[in-house]
């Protein structure tokens, strides 16, 4: 993943969970998806049945 790649998907995660919020509903791509395991370790990704997409993303419920 690139320096321009990890930075959009932590201004997106930042703006995902504003004022304290601690679960959402993201679709990301499975590079997205292991970045924000490494990068918020103690994050609980479960992916929605059903929550596959045409493009390759992934709808996951995260909690952080």
């Amino acid at each position: 993943m690139t320096a321009a790649e990890k930075e959009r998907i932590e201004l997106f995660v930042a703006e995902s969970f504003p004022d304290g919020t601690a679960a959402r509903e993201l679709r990301l791509s499975s590079a997205e998806a292991d970045y924000v395991r490494a990068r918020f370790p103690e994050a609980v990704l479960e992916e929605i049945s059903g929550g596959r997409c045409p493009d390759g993303k992934v709808w996951y419920d995260v909690k952080l």
